[in-house]
Order: structure tokens, then sequence, then C-alpha cells
């Protein structure tokens, strides 16, 4: 169930982000690019701890982005199935790397073997 503090959060970083944004064409190419520049201003608004809060506002908040953007409804639907099938394992994956949990030198075949994973699930 949503919340009115999660629907005001995520209408409030949704605005912010869109002066960020400014004209940039959101597309399937530069998606990733506007989650990792989501995550830091969800951090900023929500603060530390709640982490199923804030992913959940920020695909919320990805969800918004492409449906009040130009593209083509096909386009929209194709959005739509990356957010869902892939940007929940990829803010963990940022998170862990954040956080210094994945060591990339050590552990790069398996952080990239987690990720094609779910990305073959979205083909």
């Amino acid at each position: 169930m949503t919340t009115v503090t999660e629907l005001d959060s995520t209408k409030k970083i949704y605005e912010k982000f869109l002066v960020k944004l400014g004209k940039l064409n959101i597309n399937l190419e530069n998606l990733t690019k506007i989650v990792i520049e989501l995550i830091p201003i969800i951090q900023i608004e929500i603060g530390k701890g709640n982490g199923q809060l804030k992913k959940k506002i920020a695909i919320r908040t990805l969800y918004l982005i492409v449906q009040n953007s130009q593209n083509s409804e096909d386009t929209k639907e194709k959005m739509d199935d990356f957010i869902e099938k892939i940007v929940p394992n990829m803010i963990d994956i940022l998170i862990q790397l954040s956080r210094n949990e994945i060591d990339l030198k050590k552990g790069t075949k398996s952080c990239l073997k987690l990720f094609f994973n779910n990305f073959n699930k979205f083909c």
C-alpha cells in the first residue's frame, strides 16, 4: 500500500529531478545514467535508513519520468519493462558498490554475471 508520505516524496523528488534533467530526452540508452543521478537526490531528500522506501520511491519516480516523457507508447512500455525487471537489482548493486560491499577487482565477474543474468530476463 502506498502512503501519502511516499506519494509526496515521489512527487517532490520528481520535481527536483526535472530541474536537474533539463531538456534531456529520456530513452533506453540513458535510463541507467538517470537511475545513477536519481539515487543521490533521494538520499538527500529521505535521509539515512529505510532503504526499501527509497528504492520504491526511486522506481515510482522513474515511472513518472517515463510516463511524462515525449516518447512513443511503445518506447514507454519498453522503458517501464526495463524499470520493472532491471532497475531494482541495479539499485541494489549500486548501493553495495557505494558501501564497498563489492570489490570490483575480485568480484567483477560475479557482479557482471549478476547484472547480465537480470538483463537477459529483460531481453
